[in-house]
């Protein structure tokens, strides 16, 4: 149970700074593509989109660790392709907005 505490709570606490306090573009923190690095603009969209992904999923997974621990069990792995499945849609849905947004 502590394991899926600590990354529940690392999914909301990076997601809530990417979505609210979104830092400078930077080589170690933050949603990093060449397109982000090199605009800054880019870097913001697409940082606040992939925050609140983060967000959602940190949510998804406290309620699927509710589901599990109180109404039924959840296989293992269903729950990590879920988590996988729901990450690579984060990226893909990122990559649309900042492909959308970008100057032209």
């Amino acid at each position: 149970m502590i394991e899926y505490s600590i990354f529940i709570f690392l999914l909301l606490t990076t997601g809530i700074i990417l979505r609210f306090f979104t830092p400078p573009p930077n080589g170690w923190f933050g949603y990093r593509t060449l397109r982000t690095l090199r605009d800054e603009d880019a870097w913001r969209i697409a940082n606040k989109a992939f925050g609140l992904d983060l967000i959602v999923l940190g949510c998804c997974v406290l309620l699927a660790v509710a589901y599990n621990l109180y109404v039924a069990e959840i296989k293992t792995e269903y729950f990590i392709y879920s988590l996988l499945l729901l990450t690579f849609l984060s990226i893909v849905k990122t990559e649309i907005i900042v492909r959308r947004n970008r100057k032209h």
